[in-house]
């Protein structure tokens, strides 16, 4: 459950990151009916990149958030680390994911929000 009260307002020092949210994400979001006047179709997905603690989980919550208040429905914020996506037998990885996916699309309108997408690549080694 996302906070009501959470919103761009709590996110701090990422004006230049919310002001490419609100351009590319909530903009077309909210005004659905004269973007497909235009016959563009709004985002389906955005990736935040950055060092730990930087603030990229925060601000996908205060999106969801103000989304849910910009549109008056409440919008679904799915997390999930990568490294729990992986699982132990083949195919199993797949099935999970299609689970995740299919519970977001039941629930749609949803976030679904990836953490630490690098946990799911093994490292390169050096055989130096």
């Amino acid at each position: 459950m996302i906070d009501p009260n959470l919103g761009f307002g709590s996110v701090g020092g990422l004006d230049e990151q919310m002001k490419e949210i609100r351009e590319n994400v909530l903009f077309p979001l909210t005004n659905k009916e004269e973007f497909a006047e235009w016959g563009v179709e709004p985002v389906k997905g955005i990736i935040f990149h950055g060092p730990p603690g930087t603030g990229k989980t925060l601000l996908a919550k205060a999106l969801a958030a103000e989304l849910s208040r910009l549109t008056d429905t409440p919008y679904t914020f799915f997390y999930r680390k990568g490294t729990d996506c992986v699982q132990k037998y083949i195919g199993w990885t797949e099935a999970y994911l299609k689970q995740v996916f299919d519970m977001a699309k039941a629930s749609q309108p949803a976030i679904l929000f990836f953490d630490e997408i690098d946990g799911l690549c093994s490292k390169r080694s050096n055989s130096e």
